[in-house]
């Protein structure tokens, strides 16, 4: 009985040494899952600064193609904008040029068929010039009055020299405005002429301050007399006192 005593303590002595050894190498392998997680934490840090780092672009290319589009208009038009934001004037225009001018009101003395003049009121902004008054009698009635050179002036009085492309030499406009219309050349260079003379006279001389027709207008084609058909002339070296004939 005694050894079978003592066989059955060295069994349970066994078993529990067994027991022992076998706790010791379970929990070691239990402890890489817990270094697991710092893994994680110090992953999401850099996935928080790669999302963050896209809006950053995003606006970047905002910002960008909002400046394109803020610049295309001023490119397109020519347009500046000041730092206050007022649109200002392009460099060719005439009030950028002189901004102190202001608009005064001139008179386009039309020859009515032998009738009388009739006047038409033009503003305009700047110097006032025989070359201007022209280019409103000539845009008023359609007539072609194209010069050779611009308008001269001097003590003398003033020149004005005719192209060979003008209704001196080509004849009226086809169609004619119903206001203005002229039956032959020889009419319409009386008309023309003789609206010419009063605009320049009355425009530059003040009828409350002095005799418009001191002032002497001359009359040429290219440099020379102006010759109608049928003999009818102006002579380029006298004032022009109306057509003459040979």
């Amino acid at each position: 009985m005694k050894k079978i005593i003592l066989a059955l303590c060295l069994i349970l002595a066994l078993a529990a040494c067994q027991g022992r050894q076998t706790t010791e190498t379970v929990q070691p392998e239990n402890q890489p899952a817990e270094a697991v997680q710092p893994d994680t934490e110090t992953q999401s840090p850099d996935t928080e600064q790669q999302e963050s780092a896209v809006p950053a672009d995003t606006d970047a290319e905002s910002s960008e193609a909002a400046g394109t589009e803020a610049e295309s208009p001023a490119e397109a038009s020519g347009v500046t904008i000041d730092p206050a934001g007022q649109v200002m004037q392009p460099a060719d225009s005439p009030s950028s040029e002189n901004p102190d001018a202001q608009s005064q009101t001139a008179t386009l003395y039309i020859d009515s068929s032998g009738s009388g003049f009739t006047e038409y009121p033009v503003s305009c902004i700047g110097t006032l010039t025989p070359d201007w008054l022209i280019g409103q009698i000539s845009d008023l009635t359609g007539w072609n009055l194209d010069l050779a050179e611009p308008v001269s002036t001097g003590k003398g009085g003033m020149t004005v020299d005719f192209a060979n492309t003008s209704a001196l030499v080509v004849g009226p406009p086809d169609p004619q405005k119903e206001e203005f219309f002229v039956y032959d050349n020889v009419q319409l260079t009386q008309t023309i002429l003789d609206s010419i003379q009063r605009t320049l006279q009355y425009n530059f001389i003040d009828p409350e301050l002095g005799d418009p027709s001191n002032l002497d207008v001359y009359f040429c084609l290219e440099g020379g007399d102006v010759s109608l058909e049928g003999g009818a002339f102006v002579p380029h070296t006298q004032p022009y006192q109306g057509l003459m004939a040979e």
